[in-house]
């Protein structure tokens, strides 16, 4: 480590209501940061105000920069970083309180061993007056064996599912930043934590630190969340082929998640071979799974004609590898495609969550 140690990327956008909390709680580290860089993205309110107010009496240097126009959360985080001078940097988001030790607890992680290249955290879920919400932001989430098998190395094959790197929680070392940015903002249902987390798993060490360093503020004017409150398991009445045509979109939009992520990836660093094999299963599994629904979609509403082509799905081994197995089958057979059917999906805030 040089001398330049910590750095810390907070991003702001009309952040007045909460951010005196984010900022008082930088003061407070055992270790405190070596620089905090701001990227204010055209705030409205008194975030600004705020800031230069902090930078004049904190007691590490403080450089806040405001953007010329509005560029979105991803890009604002791409600046940020690109501007830090540590050898790791922190990000922040503007809403949130850290924990006193969060700092040093995750430097510490860094110091012990130089292939580490990202550090994550646990979060206790907190609602907008900073009242625990009983629940942290892994309960239920990373369960013991996702720990195991990012404690033995294979953080990627878990993000080729879904991105259990929330930003708050996430420091990574500044040289890696080559890789990182620019942070690519066409890549469906990823946003730059994903971004980071994802590349630095193929040329870095991770490590999971299983501890709440951060009260994850849970409200209304949040880009994302994790309140439990917010997710409804929505129910349905859709007719069968409608049911079909949700889960085949699903694994389609999944799929090309998993392509524009190769594509960008690729462009950037040499990956490994058996990351590339990981990524191309993952992609094949998803287009038999859509495939499998597509099938299911045109089965024929006479159900003697949909003897031979269940049979021939059955033959294949989809219905086992893509659903119920035989049961799945057997209802196919059956089912009168004009009733409607109870359909289940997790909601967040009005959307499907794809999983």
């Amino acid at each position: 480590m040089s001398n330049c140690g910590v750095s810390v990327a907070l991003c702001t956008f009309n952040g007045a209501k909460y951010l005196s909390s984010q900022l008082e709680s930088y003061l407070v580290q055992t270790h405190p940061p070596d620089e905090l860089v701001i990227c204010d993205d055209r705030s409205r309110d008194e975030t600004v105000a705020i800031l230069n107010d902090f930078a004049e009496r904190a007691p590490f240097p403080v450089r806040i920069f405001v953007n010329e126009q509005n560029m979105g959360s991803a890009k604002n985080f791409e600046k940020a970083i690109s501007l830090c001078s540590g050898d790791v940097i922190f990000l922040s988001d503007q809403d949130d309180v850290w924990a006193p030790n969060k700092v040093k607890r995750i430097f510490d992680e860094f110091q012990k061993d130089h292939d580490v290249g990202m550090v994550f955290s646990d979060a206790e879920l907190v609602d907008e007056a900073l009242r625990p919400l009983g629940r942290n932001l892994f309960d239920g989430w990373i369960t013991p064996k996702l720990r195991e098998t990012i404690e033995n190395g294979n953080l990627f094959s878990i993000l080729l599912e879904r991105n259990v790197v929330t930003g708050a929680t996430l420091a990574f070392r500044a040289r890696y930043n080559k890789a990182v940015i620019p942070i690519p903002v066409d890549i469906p249902d990823m946003i730059h934590d994903g971004w980071i987390a994802m590349i630095l798993s193929v040329i870095a060490g991770s490590v999971l630190i299983n501890e709440p360093l951060v009260k994850y503020r849970q409200h209304d004017g949040q880009q994302l969340g994790m309140d439990p409150r917010r997710y409804v398991r929505r129910s349905l009445k859709l007719s069968w082929k409608n049911a079909m045509e949700r889960i085949e979109a699903k694994h389609k939009v999944k799929k090309e998640y998993m392509e524009s992520a190769k594509r960008r990836i690729v462009s950037r660093i040499e990956v490994p071979e058996h990351i590339m094999s990981l990524v191309e299963a993952e992609v094949r599994r998803r287009e038999d799974h859509a495939e499998h629904y597509r099938l299911r979609n045109e089965l024929s509403d006479n159900r003697v004609m949909r003897i031979w082509p269940i049979m021939r799905e059955l033959l294949s081994g989809r219905y086992h590898r893509c659903s119920n197995g035989v049961r799945a089958a057997a209802r196919d057979l059956v089912v009168d495609h004009k009733r409607k059917i109870e359909y289940f999906e997790i909601m967040y805030r009005g959307k499907a969550v794809i999983d």
